[in-house]
């Protein structure tokens, strides 16, 4: 079954033996009493796990670049987490030894682990690039939590406790309704779909679909529609000739990205109400970090190229909007006064801030929320008066910007605003 991207992840199962991998104690595992006990407690038979990327799928593990290219990528810390539920007496669930997969490296398409599997599972769960997880962790409930970070700004002109983003995750549940798990004899041969609450016994390949990002994406262009006027200088006192942003040499430097959960949990959902914001910086698509026109989704699949910036972001709830601030660098010895009548500028680089809003409302006509799992949101935004820079951070605004989103990195509705 084809995941979202080109990938696929694959379960061989061989019969070959009775013996089995050990589960933990039925205490850390079991939920629902004996009944759950016994399968747990059931045969066992030989698999082989094997997983698979097909076509080109770009991951890239650093924190400040987005899945958006051509080239397959380093993609580890993955587990398949196999897991036997039962619907009766009461919902109870069991989860058995994760089985820790090779690294996907440049150019490899496929990967394999040999476990002992109970006939019993029918459901698994795969997780993808989580650092540092374990046995106990699975067990324990997995959460992911932001690290703190520190940006060149002045510590005053910064309201917020800046962090960098959550990483790429990956992340499925096959075995529940619309992620199935497919059984045949072979991988090539055909499969019938394993009606959920169903074993994996009698099957001797399992295809498990659906391993999909854990969070979404924001890809952004930011376009300078204020060329011609020259309202920089390099004087405080604003005489002589001024100068256009691109002639000051004015660069986007940075996104600040409000309303982003600190902790996610097994499941990567919210866990707790504590909101931050996440600091990521510019590509380097021009030298100066603008882009020429509006960046748009590919022809024939939802990958934004040459965007301004690329960060992975927490899905948001309903009725949320998300507050941002678009920072750009000011070189030293360069001024402008704001229509505030601030004058902005110094000895040493200055950063200027401009807010805008990305509002539920725009997401709602496409039935979507701002930030979702597995989504894109595309966000075109133009500064049509460099006089409205401030000196600091923004943390509330009037100032609506529209967005783009769709599914699976793939095309939707598109809205432009001024900022």
């Amino acid at each position: 079954m084809k995941m979202k991207n080109g990938m696929y992840l694959f379960a061989t199962a061989i019969v070959a033996s009775t013996m089995g991998l050990a589960s933990c104690s039925s205490d850390e595992e079991v939920a629902g009493g004996t009944d759950l006990g016994s399968l747990i407690n059931g045969k066992k038979n030989d698999v082989t796990l094997a997983l698979s990327v097909k076509g080109a799928v770009d991951k890239r593990l650093s924190q400040d670049e987005a899945n958006m290219g051509a080239t397959i990528q380093t993609i580890s810390n993955i587990y398949v987490v196999p897991m036997i539920t039962t619907a009766t007496p009461q919902a109870s669930s069991a989860y058995l030894n994760p089985i820790k997969m090779p690294d996907f490296t440049n150019g490899l398409s496929r990967v394999e682990e040999t476990a002992k599997l109970n006939e019993n599972i029918n459901e698994f769960k795969v997780y993808g690039n989580i650092s540092a997880l374990d046995e106990s962790k699975i067990f324990d409930g997995v959460t992911s939590t932001l690290t703190q970070t520190t940006a060149p700004y002045d510590a005053e002109k910064v309201t917020s406790t800046l962090y960098k983003p959550h990483g790429l995750y990956y992340y499925g549940h096959a075995g529940i309704t619309g992620n199935q798990i497919y059984g045949g004899e072979t991988l090539d041969a055909a499969s019938t779909v394993i009606t959920v609450g169903m074993s994996i016994k009698g099957y001797k390949a399992i295809k498990l679909s659906n391993v999909n990002y854990a969070v979404g994406m924001l890809a952004a262009g930011i376009i300078n529609g204020d060329a011609f006027t020259t309202c920089f200088y390099d004087n405080p006192e604003l005489s002589g000739v001024g100068k256009t942003a691109e002639a000051a040499g004015i660069k986007v430097h940075s996104i600040i990205i409000g309303g982003q959960s600190q902790k996610l949990d097994t499941d990567f959902e919210r866990v707790g109400t504590d909101l931050v914001s996440i600091y990521e910086t510019a590509t380097e698509v021009n030298t100066d970090g603008f882009v020429d026109q509006a960046v748009s989704f590919g022809q024939s699949d939802g990958k934004v190229a040459e965007a301004s910036f690329y960060s992975v972001v927490a899905a948001t709830k309903d009725n949320e909007d998300v507050s941002m601030n678009i920072v750009f660098e000011m070189p030293e010895n360069t001024y402008i006064k704001n229509d505030k009548g601030e004058t902005l500028g110094g000895a040493t680089i200055t950063y200027l801030f401009l807010p805008l809003v990305l509002t539920d409302d725009k997401a709602d006509v496409d039935g979507k929320d701002v930030f979702m799992k597995d989504y894109t949101t595309l966000l075109n935004a133009t500064v049509t008066d460099w006089g409205r820079v401030s000196g600091s951070e923004v943390i509330s605004t009037d100032v609506n910007i529209g967005v783009e989103i769709n599914v699976a990195w793939q095309k939707g509705v598109t809205y432009e605003e001024e900022i």
